[in-house]
C-alpha cells in the first residue's frame, strides 16, 4: 500500500473530488441538453419557415410580392406604377399656396386618368427590404382628394350638369384610389385604407341619387376594390417573408433562438387571417420574458385589425347599399348576400359580425 493509498485511499475517495467532478458531470449534461433543445429548436423555425413558404407558394418576400401582382383578381382594377405622377407638372401646377392639396378640373381628372390607364403595370422590387420607397404618397392623396371634392363652382355647368360632373369626378377618384396605392408593405395598406376612408364618406353621400346609370356604375367601381381584409393579409405575410430573410442573411442568433419560435407561432397564423379575433386575441398575449425580440418585431395588431375590419365592413355595406338601391329603383326586391343583413325601419345593411358604426341606412 502506498503512502497516498494509506493516508486517503483513492483519489476519487476524497470528498472535494467527488463533488467537483459530479458538479463537472452535471454541467456536462445540461450543456448536452441546452444543446440538443437549441437544435431542436433551430430544427422547428427552419421547418415552419419551409412550410409557410411552401403555403404560400414563394421563397422570398419579392417573389411573394410579384405572385401577389401576376394572380390579382383580373375583375380588380389594375395596379399601375405611382411614379406616372412624378411626370405630371400639371399636378406641380396646380398646388395650393399651402402645398396641402390640389385643384383639378373635369378635364384634367379625365386626362390623368387616361394616361394612368396607359402607364406600366406596378412591378414588385427585385429586392424587399427596409429601404424599399413608399413612392408619391402625397401625390395620391392630393389627387383623390381634388376627385372627391366638387368641381369648379365657377364653371358654367347648369345644376344638372355640375351633379353629373360630380358623380364622375368621384368615379375617377375611386379608380385611380385602387390602381396608385394598393400592393405592397403595410404602410400601402394602412395608406389605401385611410384613402378609401375618404372615398367611402363621399359615395354614402350618393347613394340619395335616382339616377340608375350612375348607381350602377358606382356599385360596379365599388366591386373592382380589393377588400382591405385581403391587402392586410398579403402586407403582413410579405412583411413576415422579409423578417425570415432579415435573419437569415444577417445570421441572426435569434434565428436559431426559442425567442425567434415565439415569433412564428405568433406571426405565422395572424398574418394569414388578421382579422380574426380569436387570433388576434392570441397575438396580443403577452410574450414569455425571453422572447425580447419578438415584443420588438410585434406591430400593434389591436388597432390595424379594427380599423381595416371597419373599412372591409364599411365597403360591404356601400356595395350592397348601392345594390339596394338599384334593385328598389328598378322596383325589384333585393335578396341581401351570405353575411349581409337587411335590418330595421328605416332599413339599414349590416354586415354579421361586423364593428359598430359599419352599418349604412338606405333612403327612403
Amino acid at each position: 500500500m502506498t503512502s497516498a493509498q494509506g493516508e486517503g485511499g483513492s483519489i476519487f475517495g476524497r470528498p472535494w473530488v467527488r463533488n467537483l467532478f459530479a458538479v463537472f458531470t452535471l454541467m456536462v449534461m445540461l450543456v448536452i441538453s441546452v444543446w440538443i433543445f437549441l437544435d431542436a429548436v433551430r430544427v422547428s423555425n427552419l421547418q415552419k419557415m419551409d412550410e409557410y413558404r411552401q403555403l404560400l407558394g414563394a421563397d422570398t418576400a419579392a417573389e411573394l410580392w410579384a405572385k401577389s401582382i401576376e394572380e390579382r383578381d383580373p375583375a380588380l382594377f389594375q395596379l399601375r406604377d405611382v411614379r406616372v405622377l412624378s411626370d405630371l407638372s400639371t399636378i406641380q401646377d396646380q398646388l395650393n399656396e399651402d402645398r396641402s392639396s390640389i385643384s383639378l378640373t373635369d378635364d384634367q381628372l379625365r386626362e390623368l386618368l387616361t394616361l394612368v390607364r396607359q402607364s406600366p403595370e406596378q412591378q414588385a422590387p427585385e429586392t424587399v427590404d427596409l429601404s424599399t420607397d413608399v413612392h408619391m404618397v402625397t401625390e395620391v392623396r392630393r389627387v383623390i382628394g381634388a376627385c372627391c371634392r366638387s368641381s369648379d363652382e365657377a364653371s358654367a355647368l347648369d345644376a344638372a350638369g355640375q351633379l353629373k360632373s360630380d358623380q364622375e369626378r368621384w368615379l375617377i377618384g375611386v379608380e385611380l384610389l385602387e390602381s396608385l396605392s394598393s400592393g405592397g408593405f403595410l404602410i400601402h395598406e394602412m395608406i389605401r385604407t385611410s384613402l378609401l376612408e375618404v372615398v367611402m364618406e363621399r359615395g354614402r353621400g350618393w347613394l340619395g341619387t335616382q339616377e340608375l346609370a350612375f348607381i350602377e356604375r358606382a356599385e360596379s367601381v365599388l366591386a373592382r376594390i380589393e377588400l382591405p381584409r385581403l391587402g392586410l393579409a398579403r402586407a403582413l405575410q410579405i412583411e413576415t417573408m422579409m423578417s425570415f430573410e432579415m435573419t437569415e442573411v444577417g445570421q441572426s442568433p435569434w434565428f436559431l433562438s426559442p425567442d425567434f419560435q415565439c415569433y412564428l407561432d405568433r406571426q405565422i397564423p395572424i398574418s394569414l387571417d388578421p382579422t380574426d379575433p380569436a387570433l388576434l386575441d392570441r397575438y396580443l398575449e403577452e410574450p414569455p420574458f425571453y422572447a425580447v425580440m419578438t415584443r420588438l418585431m410585434s406591430l400593434s395588431m389591436d388597432s390595424i385589425s379594427r380599423t381595416i375590419r371597419s373599412s372591409d365592413a364599411k365597403l360591404r355595406t356601400l356595395r350592397c347599399a348601392f345594390a339596394a338601391t338599384a334593385a328598389k329603383i328598378r322596383g325589384v326586391e333585393w335578396q341581401p348576400p351570405d353575411g349581409v343583413e337587411l335590418i330595421g325601419w328605416p332599413p339599414k345593411i349590416h354586415i354579421t359580425g361586423a364593428p359598430e358604426g359599419t352599418d349604412i341606412y338606405l333612403p327612403r
